[in-house]
This record gives structure tokens, C-alpha cells and sequence, in this order.
């Protein structure tokens, strides 16, 4: 029987395998990345081949579950550390930005509900809320549900959450001022002294090679936006009516998100050697991730 995954486990079991073929003594040995810039395709096949056997083999054996390569992946390790820090037990939590879901899972566990919103559009995110939907049914996660709208414009009712997150979604919005909309919407929608947690890395040399490849993209689709600075962001939360602005840096040393994209370079008209640069950079320096800046605020 094939194995039943979605993108989002995969990327997560491709950083879990090295801790689980150690676990269970596989003669196995998996890259501690989840992508390889040095492999041809053929050879970025054939390790997903064997990824999903060995994958396969444990699963359908019984010997691990979807929670398991969860919580011994990077980025789930990430995102259950921040739900443990940022959310209080059994509150409403409103998540803009969630993409494949990896902070709304991980606060499904500790939150009475959560309610994910994203656009779903750009950035190759065709059928994510399908694959949202998938994953969470693999998970067995009964508390969650997705809704399509921007974050400048939340299609729910005021005075509604304990809580309002946006973890590493940030870097996503097409310009300052849909950020600054954005904020302006989670006060309104959060109930009084609730709390907006803001995640996103702090700007260094390991994030500025991840960035290069990243804005390669965006600047296809003539998105402005940089990464706000920190000040930027503490100054619109305070703008949009939040006492208690506070932030704190976490460096957990976890490879949080993957910082190279395979792409079809061919689409990158002006921007090839920038993406060549940071293939180059990743290469040299490893798949890493800088320190993440945690912003709270509250209403």
C-alpha cells in the first residue's frame, strides 16, 4: 500500500529520518537537510525514493506515528516551542498567515480551537488547503479550520480570540502597509487583553543568504516588501492601539524552514545570479537558520 503524505510531512520527515534511522539502528544515512543544491535531479529522486521507503517501512509497521516525525523535526521542534511560549491552555487562537499549518498543529494541542487564515495565492501555493486538510487528518487533528482571506481584511467577527499569531508569515505580505492593516485587524478581532504573537528571524548573515534566494521570487510577482526590521514592527503594533509591546530572541540552533528553493531557474529572468549567489552561499555554509525575534502584544 503506498504511503499517504503530504508536501508539508515530507519536508518534515526529510528532517526527522537522520534522528529515526539512529532510534530504531537503519542501516540508513539521510543529509541533515531537507534539500541538497549539490544533487542533480536524478539524485534528489532517488534520495526522496528512499526517504519514502524508509518512511514507508516505519509508519505502516506501526513503529512511529505522523506525531513522531512531527516533534523530531526542526521544524516542529520550533513550532512546539513557540506554542508552549506563546499560547495560554484552551484559548482561541486566530493564525494568519499558516501556510502548510506547521504552528496551527502544534497549537492544536494546546488551544480549545484554532482557526487558520491565508490567502493561499502565490509562491507556487496551488491546492495548500487541500494539503492543509490532508495533513491535519493524518495528524488527527479534530480543532482546526481554514479559512481563505487576506490578513488586511480578516472576514470575522470582532472582540472573537484569546489570541491572534502570525509565526514567520511576516516575510510574506506584499507591502508596509498590509502589514500595518494586518495589525489593525488583530486588535480588532481580539477580545480585551488578548495577546498578538509575532514571529519572524532576526536579519544576519545566515538570513540574509536564505533571503537572496527567497526574494529571487518575489520580485517576479513585484512584491516591495523587504523584512521589516524589528523597530519597524514594535512601532505598528503600538500604532495599531497595543500596550505592552514586548519582544525576546530565541536561538534554538533549529533549521526552521528550508532556505533553498528548487525552482525553474528559467523564469528568473534578471535575478539568476542572485539565485546562483545563494545556492552557492548554502552550499558553502549549510542549511541554517538565524535566531527568530518574538514579538507579544496586547489589547
Amino acid at each position: 500500500m503506498a504511503l499517504s503524505i503530504t508536501t508539508g510531512l515530507y519536508l518534515l520527515a526529510s528532517q526527522s529520518l537522520p534522528s529515526l534511522t539512529s532510534q530504531f539502528h537503519l542501516n540508513e544515512d539521510f543529509p541533515q537537510g531537507i534539500y541538497d543544491p549539490r544533487l542533480s535531479d536524478p539524485q534528489t529522486k532517488a534520495l526522496e525514493n528512499r526517504r519514502m521507503r524508509v518512511l514507508g517501512e516505519l509508519i505502516g509497521k506501526g513503529r512511529i506515528g505522523w506525531w513522531d516525525v512531527f516533534d523530531l523535526s526542526d521544524i516542529g521542534k520550533e513550532r512546539n516551542k513557540l506554542a508552549r511560549l506563546l499560547i495560554r491552555p484552551s484559548s482561541k487562537v486566530l493564525d494568519v498567515g499558516c501556510g502548510r499549518g506547521f504552528f496551527s498543529f502544534a497549537c492544536s494541542r494546546i488551544a480549545s480551537t484554532v482557526t487558520c487564515v491565508d490567502p493561499m495565492n502565490g509562491l507556487g501555493r496551488k491546492g495548500w488547503w487541500e494539503e492543509f486538510s490532508e495533513t491535519a487528518s493524518l495528524l488527527s487533528v479534530e480543532n482546526t479550520r481554514g479559512i481563505r482571506a487576506d490578513g488586511s481584511s480578516l472576514p470575522l467577527r470582532g472582540d472573537s480570540f484569546d489570541a491572534v499569531s502570525s509565526i514567520h508569515a511576516i516575510r510574506n505580505f506584499r507591502s508596509r502597509s498590509e502589514i500595518q492593516s494586518f495589525f489593525k485587524e488583530a486588535f480588532r478581532v481580539l477580545k480585551p487583553n488578548g495577546r498578538a504573537v509575532i514571529v519572524e528571524s532576526e536579519l544576519n548573515t545566515n538570513s540574509c543568504r536564505a533571503y537572496k534566494m527567497f526574494y529571487s521570487l518575489r520580485t517576479q510577482l513585484k512584491w516591495e516588501l523587504r523584512l521589516p526590521k524589528s523597530d519597524e514592527i514594535a512601532r505598528w503594533l503600538v500604532e495599531s492601539g497595543f500596550r505592552r509591546v514586548s519582544s525576546e530572541t530565541h536561538d534554538w540552533g533549529l533549521r526552521y524552514a528550508p532556505v533553498y528553493f528548487p525552482y525553474d531557474k528559467s523564469t528568473l529572468k534578471g535575478r539568476k545570479h542572485e539565485w546562483e549567489l545563494a545556492r552557492e552561499l548554502i552550499i558553502s555554509k549549510g542549511e541554517s537558520h538565524p535566531p527568530i525575534r518574538a514579538f507579544s502584544a496586547t489589547k
